[in-house]
């Protein structure tokens, strides 16, 4: 080939080469040219001169000329800067950045603005993020939807906008900003738009100038607007269309274009590749063959029958259409290996589509579509058996561009870029260049490697799930590019512009630009020294004749861009009456707005945020009517949310131009009514999360909440780590102080069980109690293992009046019993009157009368001097033995220890002292050389004594314990004791006080607090029908006061009002016996009626809702938590239901969870003060029981405040104890301290209370009520306690739905009848064995949201809701009547039976499934899985694996009985036995198991159903139970013991744990392993898809070895 066949650029007067259809002697030729021209220098590894990675700081860079020309004309006016790739354009927006940067400190909001810089995608956002922040001082933020600033509120955004002066961002980041008005631009001083040229169209850079322009007239100080761009036509125009195309960019931006004048200086810096235009020929040069030409023509009669296919509609025929020509274009554009190829990877996203579509006619057809593919794909697999050589089997188009591109890796070191226009085309020609690689040869140094955009149309999950990863993906590959890893990079026109890649000596267009933007952009990557642009055109091509035009609108930018003007005012504003809409502005024109460009956006974002499962797709349905009016043609557009919208009506818009303005229209109306109806936030944007209606939970709060939120306390409010003090309340009769007039109360003891040889409680005196107030008399049990049970009774004796002398004496006895009694620390406390505890205690004799002789010489003696006494005192003893009968006394030589006298012996001190350890001394001898004490009086008679109990709780019971026969007991001698001035029965009686006075303040309390319910406010009942006249008042009912206090009432209460009815069922027989249903709850109380019982509370009942299991009491509120716990979501679930028809499920189910939630109950218990009533600490009479006269030493009070002293220490506390601590000890003190405060203060008045225990309290005071009040009675304490229960609801008699334009309601019955003959779904009412007397229920029971065919009643999810709360209610009321079961337990069983495994197990069992209406594959596949697992499958009950999967809210547990056994959530994994080093997998449980969840439908259909048959039933419990019992077999047969059983708490209650290993799961499909080595046993592992419930199958495991198939019996915690 001769030099004159090559066009050179002297030639041809531009830098372009045309070659066509060269041999390989021609390429030589055409690289000997090149190499003439100096084309073919290598290219450097990224030392780009790309504007965004300039080193701005380098001393080697200085501004050019052109630059400082350009930004002196951006300081002044808004400039568009037109400049070519690489010349700087970035560097020219960071020195007018820096130029405004004063404006940029300061406060914000306040004085301080800031400066925003708009990028069209985002690499392009973090590039120049980074490349400002390396160059200014500011701080710099990025933004984009990766980060998740969709769901940012104003709060976020605020502190993002606030922290950083500099603002990098895409632009419809921006537009949502300032349409909810997080931003606004008189808070902006500049902003940059870098690729100005998109701001067309709709554009969101347009849109955000719209914005702009809509307010500029009212900014006083607006912000400057710099637009940065290489190429400002960006589509194909004509060339008198170029001045327009000019103009309409400078309006849309307010701008004037601007370039400089110093071109052959940014002609230093642009790109100037050499252009090569490759011709190729196809058809002449690579005809298809006869298999390529047959699958052709099959692809083509499957497109022909797809768009033939009228039930199809022309949207989906387009996308399967569109896939079959992407097939045939790339075998006849690449050849037969890559139609082969392109088959294989369009059948890869087909799959996912075909199972994600709902449509059944459509699925059919592309299953049709899905297996001819296959078909084909076997015969190209085989055709490509034969290839032996690859290059035969391309196009000429690839076999040029691969001959092209081995010439210039042959040449040069080289690194080229391959643009391409399809995704498909860029995978596809990767890998044929890998597979080439592969094989060696002239290929062998050409690596490759590809990128492609996100943007995936929206058409498979493939790609979706592909575009999740794609910036990672893009990254990673870019940077391997810059450091050299390969050499060839195939990208579609996502690298055209922008985004920083390495120089390239080569740069492809394999396909031709679509446009002069791709043109320019592209050519602009040929970034390195001597480059080259080489384009491929087809013989039909016109590139060549647009090349001209290119040339020449490069050219007459450097022209056209000078001394421009800014466009005017109303020119602008002229530019943006496109939008024939004006926006919905509440607030004004400076306040949040909804244009009709972001109306439909708001729409599907409104819709994407109401409840549904991930097989659901919530959309508006919207259509499009033609309208003809004299001639003129116009749109109407319809819309409807969907039905869980409370803007479910259908709505219509206005008359329109187009379609697409008729859905702008009617959508601008409907995001009006919704934001009308509170259903978008002040922002008018949907709420992130759905919204709680505050107003309805003041009346129960009040204003705790503005109190808890001003308290620094650690801890979230509600929980058990968040604790207060609180102070601990003393009964009104027991605090007051006695001044004259008061009452006597005589404490009769009795004993009921007495331990043998126990202590004598039986004497001449008993005790009184003196109160100012009445006390109420009563029995009750105490106990101690000493001496077994004794019943105290409160007998009032009468009122009296004591002097002031005796009541002087009475104090004094007082002083003197407690300070010795409680071992009271004086240095701590002291005796006040300030004290809470005022009541006294005298001592009394049989017949009640004071012995005033006992009490005046105790009150002579004070305080009790246990020091030794002096030398002369002892050697005056004289021995008395009438004084030590019935005596107590205290050695004087040793640590306190208190004895009662046994006997007076006959021995003597000069006895041997054997019981004191010596076989050879006598006492004398003993005592003088053990204490160096000598004993003066010989004739002295020794003590038999005993031992004192220190115990003084007596509250719980304990098991007796014996005392020996023969014991011998030590010996005293008189003359080293303290007598004591109180008989030994009467002290034995004193160390009963603490737990009498404990239990008689308990008492009382629940009767004050009965009292503080009836004071609660009026406004308590709010939004009521009821006023709080017609709530009964409470009565607090006093226990008998002969009869000892029942403390076991619930469990007999319980079992009479189960027997009274034949379902055995607790809330059953309650609402058969008062006989009314929720709905008619106010109206009885509002008519005036009360049953007999409604209101009358026993006192010992209330008071075991107040006694949390942190006392330690014989009884504790957790068993009546539970049931209260169920009954509130019971009741409160059904309120809501019946009161706010209207709202969806999630509504419903946050309001729900927000009344019962522990944050709510502990701000209520607060509000009525129920923290200080809570007996919420344990009796411990010495560090904090009660101590009538005693307090706090004020000083000493500061003090231990001071020093964080714990509470438990308060009572032995020495102010001038130093002990050495060391430098650990002193760490762990000062890691403690924090929670040292929290645990320091008065233990005598106050208490440490977690939030919960406030929480829990208010739940077990509704299950007490229930058991004593019933239903109607606990109905009422709600109201009083504010909930917004006092409304008239309605019970629906229908579940079809009002107000339906479509369906009158005849038509909507007939509906209701067809459907439910059309599924049968009387064979549903026979598993149910209840008919349904309104079928729309059952209708609306089995009805999915995807089931269409229903438009006559809502979806399943309301019932699902109601259903949960009765089925919950049902199945505690059950378990809760088992007397035998724990609290702990009960809540596992109930946990289990209705968790969601359990019910989607029953339903398969029963075959409800079958009946269930959708129209989705993926759910039905997931369904048909499961379905298969457990009635296809049995397990072996030896085979040592166990298998969890928690993908779900619930899932498998067994495959059998099983199923009722363990706790889990779902079942995937194995459990495996191994030595440390191997393991042995479990192969058929693994097979079975593997990948198969619980669909949580199945299990939300069973509790629709009940949530139908409740409502069809008039609200009858009784009829949901029998349905229960039917579904649920094992509830009928009552037995519990393998159900809901924890296996993990089981492991570590009965294994020992030697060691344990974690392995948590890699990857997304990974495996967890937990792995334990127990004592006895080899190492056993679990495995899951997460850590829990791998742990959950290895603990099976372990049981299993350990107890065998009786494993579920370990232990105590399954009784």
């Amino acid at each position: 080939m001769s030099s004159q066949n090559v066009e050179t650029s002297s030639q041809r007067d531009r830098s372009s080469l045309h070659i066509k259809l060269l041999s390989e002697q021609e390429f030589d030729h055409l690289f000997r040219i090149m190499d003439e021209f100096d084309l073919l220098e290598s290219s450097e590894p990224d030392d780009s001169e790309d504007e965004a990675i300039i080193d701005f700081r380098s001393t080697a860079y200085a501004a050019r000329n052109y630059q400082l020309e350009l930004f002196e004309h951006a300081k002044h006016k808004n400039s568009i800067l037109v400049l070519g790739t690489g010349s700087g354009k970035t560097f020219i927006a960071i020195l007018l950045i820096k130029h405004w940067g004063n404006q940029l400190s300061g406060c914000f909001p306040g004085e301080a603005k800031r400066s925003i810089m708009l990028a069209n995608t985002v690499p392009l956002v973090r590039q120049q993020a980074k490349a400002i922040q390396q160059h200014v001082g500011y701080s710099v933020g990025a933004y984009d939807g990766s980060m998740g600033v969709d769901i940012w509120d104003k709060q976020k955004w605020n502190e993002e906008i606030g922290k950083n002066e500099v603002l990098v961002m895409v632009s419809q980041i921006f537009l949502d900003l300032l349409k909810a008005n997080f931003i606004s631009w008189d808070q902006v001083n500049l902003l940059i738009v870098d690729e100005c040229h998109h701001a067309t169209g709709n554009h969101p850079m347009r849109e955000v100038m719209r914005h702009y322009y809509s307010v500029w007239h009212t900014l006083s100080d607006p912000p400057r607007v710099l637009g940065l761009t290489a190429s400002i036509i960006q589509k194909k125009c004509k060339p008198f269309e170029v001045l327009k195309t000019f103009n309409d960019l400078e309006k849309a931006m307010g701008c004037h274009l601007l370039t400089t004048v110093h071109h052959e200086e940014v002609l230093k810096y642009t790109t100037k590749p050499k252009e090569v235009i490759l011709h190729y020929n196809n058809e002449r040069f690579s005809p298809s063959s006869e298999h390529s030409s047959l699958v052709i023509q099959n692809l083509q009669s499957m497109t022909e029958e797809v768009l033939a296919n009228d039930e199809i509609d022309k949207k989906s025929q387009k996308a399967l259409s569109r896939v079959l020509r992407n097939i045939s274009s790339a075998i006849s554009d690449l050849g037969e290996w890559c139609g082969s190829k392109a088959i294989k990877y369009e059948i890869e996203n087909f799959v996912e589509w075909v199972i994600e579509e709902d449509i059944p006619i459509l699925r059919e057809m592309m299953n049709l579509i899905l297996d001819r593919l296959r078909q084909i794909e076997q015969v190209c697999n085989a055709a490509e058996q034969n290839f032996v050589d690859l290059e035969k089997h391309v196009s000429h188009h690839v076999s040029l561009f691969l001959t092209f591109l081995v010439e210039c890796c042959k040449n040069i070191d080289c690194h080229a870029l391959v643009f391409v226009q399809t995704r498909a085309t860029a995978f596809l020609l990767s890998e044929l260049l890998n597979k080439l690689q592969s094989q060696g040869g002239v290929y062998e140094q050409i690596t490759t490697r590809y990128v492609v955009g996100a943007n995936m149309g929206g058409r498979s999950c493939s790609d979706i799930a592909r575009a999740s990863k794609s910036l990672v993906k893009q990254q990673e590959t870019l940077n391997a590019f810059r450091v050299g890893k390969f050499k060839i990079l195939v990208s579609t026109s996502v690298l055209e512009e922008g985004v920083d890649i390495r120089k390239c000596n080569f740069v492809v267009r394999f396909d031709e630009p679509m446009n002069f933007r791709a043109f320019v952009q592209s050519k602009g990557r040929a970034r390195a020294v001597n480059s080259m642009y080489v384009l491929m055109v087809s013989p039909s091509s016109k590139l060549r004749n647009e090349m001209d035009e290119y040339h020449n609108l490069e050219a007459s930018f450097k022209k056209v861009c000078r001394d421009r003007a800014l466009p005017l005012p109303e020119e602008i504003l002229e530019s943006f009456s496109d939008d024939l809409l004006p926006p919905y502005m509440p607030q004004g024109l400076n306040g949040p707005r909804i244009t009709s460009a972001s109306s439909l956006t708001v729409i599907y974002q409104y819709c994407d945020k109401l409840p549904h499962d991930h097989f659901t797709s919530l959309a508006p349905e919207i259509s499009v009517k033609e309208i003809v009016d004299n001639d003129s043609l116009s749109y109407v557009a319809s819309l409807k949310l969907p039905l869980s919208s409370p803007c479910n009506s259908v709505y219509v818009g206005q008359p329109m131009q187009s379609r697409d303005w008729a859905k702008k229209a009617v959508a601008l109306k409907v995001c009006v009514a919704l934001h009308e109806a509170g259903e978008l936030n002040e922002s008018l944007m949907p709420f992130r999360k759905i919204l709680i209606d505050e107003e309805l939970f003041k009346p129960i709060i009040g204003d705790v909440d503005d109190d808890d939120d001003k308290t620094e306390v650690p801890g979230k409010v509600g929980s058990m780590k968040r604790r207060q003090v609180y102070e601990r309340a003393v009964c009104q009769s027991l605090s007051t102080k006695i001044k004259s007039e008061c009452h006597l109360y005589r404490l009769r003891l009795k004993h009921v069980v007495r331990v043998e040889n126990c202590e004598n409680f039986d004497g001449s005196h008993n005790f009184g109690l003196l109160c100012a107030h009445r006390l109420v008399p009563c029995t009750f049990p105490l106990y101690n293992n000493k001496w077994g049970q004794m019943d105290l009774t409160l007998e009032y004796v009468r009122s009296c009046a004591p002097s002031p002398l005796e009541l002087k004496s009475i104090v004094a006895f007082n002083e003197f019993l407690f300070d010795f009694l409680l071992n009271v620390n004086n240095e701590v406390m002291e005796f006040s009157h300030d004290s809470k505890w005022q009541c006294l205690v005298v001592p009394l004799f049989a017949n009640s009368v004071l012995d005033v002789e006992l009490i005046d010489a105790v009150a002579k003696i004070g305080k009790m001097n246990l020091a030794e006494p002096l030398e002369r005192a002892r050697k005056e003893f004289s021995f008395n033995a009438e004084m030590y009968k019935d005596a107590i006394v205290v050695p004087w030589y040793k640590e306190r220890e208190v004895y009662c006298v046994y006997k007076v012996t006959n021995e003597t001190i000069l006895s041997d002292a054997v019981l004191l350890g010596s076989k050879t001394q006598n006492h004398k001898d003993y005592f003088l050389e053990r204490y160096n004490l000598t004993i003066f009086c010989e004739s002295q008679l020794l003590l038999e004594c005993r031992h004192v109990p220190s115990e003084m709780n007596c509250l719980a019971p304990v098991d007796a314990k014996l005392k020996k026969r023969n014991s011998l007991h030590p010996r005293l001698v008189p003359e080293l004791v303290h007598l004591l001035p109180i008989p030994a029965h009467l002290y034995f009686q004193a160390s009963l006080l603490p737990s009498i006075l404990q239990r008689l303040n308990g008492l009382h309390l629940a009767s004050d607090f009965i009292t503080k319910i009836n004071q609660l406010p009026q406004n308590s009942m709010h939004n009521s029908d009821i006023s709080m006249t017609h709530v009964e008042r409470v009565i607090a009912v006093n226990p008998p006061p002969l009869e000892s206090l029942q403390y076991d009432w619930c469990e007999k209460v319980t079992r009479d009002i189960v027997e009274s009815h034949p379902s055995r069922n607790l809330c059953i027989a309650l609402s058969v016996r008062e006989g009314i249903r929720f709905d008619d709850f106010n109206s009885f109380v509002a008519s005036g009626f009360h049953s007999p019982e409604s209101m009358k509370m026993e006192v010992l009942r209330l008071l075991q809702a107040l006694t949390p299991l942190k006392s330690l009491d014989c009884f504790n509120f957790e068993r009546l938590e539970v049931l209260g716990d169920s009954f509130l979501k019971f009741h409160l679930g059904q309120m809501l239901f019946l009161q706010y028809p209207e709202w969806h499920e999630g509504k419903l189910t946050a309001h729900r969870g927000q009344f019962v939630s522990n944050n709510v109950l502990y701000k209520l218990g607060k509000k009525i003060d129920l923290p200080s009533f809570l007996q919420g600490t344990r009796l411990t009479p010495l560090e904090s029981g009660p101590a009538p006269g005693f307090v706090v030493r004020p000083a000493m009070r500061t003090e231990l405040l001071q020093k964080s002293v714990p509470h438990q220490q308060w009572h032995c506390y020495h102010a001038d104890s130093k002990a050495a601590h060391s430098d650990d000890e002193m760490q762990t003190k000062d890691s403690q301290k924090k929670k040292a405060v929290r645990g320091c203060f008065d233990p005598w008045t106050h208490q440490s209370v977690p939030d919960k225990m406030v929480a829990d309290s208010i739940e077990a005071l509704l299950g007490s009520w229930l058991l004593t009040c019933g239903l109607c009675g606990v109905h009422q304490l709600l109201l009083l306690l504010g909930f917004p229960i006092g409304e008239a609801v309605q019970v629906p008699r229908t579940a079809v739905l009002e107000n339906r334009s479509d369906f009158d309601r005849d038509a909507s019955d007939a509906e209701v009848e067809r459907l439910y003959k059309q599924h049968v779904l009387n064979r549903l009412e026979d598993i149910l064995g209840y008919t349904f007397r309104n079928k729309s229920f059952l209708l609306q029971a089995v009805t999915h949201p995807t089931f269409t065919a229903n438009k006559v009643t809502h979806y399943y999810q309301r019932l699902e809701f109601l259903g949960d709360a009765v089925l919950d209610f049902l199945v505690t009321s059950h378990v809760f009547a088992s007397p035998k079961l724990s609290p702990g337990r009960i809540t596992d069983i109930r946990t289990h039976y209705v968790r969601n495994d359990t019910l989607a197990l029953a339903c398969v069992n029963a075959n409800m499934h079958r009946f269930f209406q959708h129209h989705c594959m993926t759910l039905q596949g997931m369904i048909d899985s499961y379905v298969t697992l457990i009635k296809g499958e049995e397990t072996d009950e030896s085979v040592d694996s166990v298998s969890y999967d928690s993908s779900s809210d619930a899932g498998i547990s067994s495959f059998d009985e099983e199923m009722f056994n363990l706790d889990s959530n779902a079942m995937n994994g194995v459990s495996e036995v191994d030595a440390p080093s191997s393991e042995l997998n479990m192969e058929s449980d693994v097979m079975t198991a593997d990948k198969v969840e619980v669909p949580k439908v199945l299990g939300d259909l069973v509790e629709a159903v009940i949530g139908a048959v409740y409502l069809d039933s008039n609200l009858s419990l009784d009829v949901c139970w029998k349905v229960v019992r039917r579904l649920i077999p094992d509830l009928e047969r009552g037995s519990f013991e393998r159900a809901g059983i924890d296996c993990v708490r089981l492991m570590h209650e009965n294994a020992v744990i030697e060691n344990i290993e974690k392995i948590k799961p890699e990857g997304n499909n990974g495996v967890a392993k937990f792995r334990v080595k127990v004592k006895g046993l080899d190492w056993l592992t679990g495995c899951g898809k997460n850590l829990r419930c791998a742990k959950q199958a290895v603990a099976k495991l372990v049981l299993q070895r350990m107890y065998g198939n009786k494993w579920y019996c370990a232990g105590k915690s399954t009784v």
